[in-house]
């Protein structure tokens, strides 16, 4: 289950109320927070990492819940916090890397790209240096034949 920020300071809020008292019921969840879904939802994350102990309507509605063994710990080393932080950071790294792949992708094209007009410049100019050479011996021959002629 993925939780946002918000969700997580009302886990908190509801985590620090179970170290004071042990146990809360859904009259005074309900009435503390609005979004009924919500906290239904954040306390079905926090019961999935045994954060509390839940008992629930049929309706899925929860009826009361109660501290677990790790409940004061979260609170106090502020457990859920840290883990929000890293997925975060993890996340944002995930990102990061797929846009750096992406960029790797693009510069691999115009490399490729580069190359094809590199080979193609190569045989040009290797033609011209032909004709260069050639057009040079040519002259060398006209000045031979010009000072053999002269003298």
């Amino acid at each position: 289950m993925k939780v946002i920020k918000d969700q997580i300071k009302i886990a908190n809020e509801i985590l620090k109320r179970l170290c004071e008292n042990e146990f809360i019921n859904d009259d005074e969840l309900y009435s503390k927070f609005n979004d009924k879904d919500d906290i239904n939802y954040i306390i079905k994350f926090l019961e999935q990492n045994n954060l509390l102990n839940a008992a629930w309507f049929s309706s899925g509605d929860v009826a009361m819940f109660n501290s677990s063994d790790f409940t004061c710990n979260a609170v106090k080393n502020n457990i859920l916090e840290n883990e929000y932080n890293k997925q975060k950071q993890k996340e944002e790294k995930e990102n990061f890397e797929i846009e750096l792949a992406k960029s790797n992708i693009e510069a691999n094209k115009l490399n490729t790209e580069i190359a094809k007009k590199n080979e193609k410049n190569k045989r040009a100019n290797d033609i011209a240096t032909w004709i260069n050479v050639s057009v040079g011996l040519i002259n060398l021959g006209i000045i031979i034949w010009q000072l053999m002629k002269a003298v």
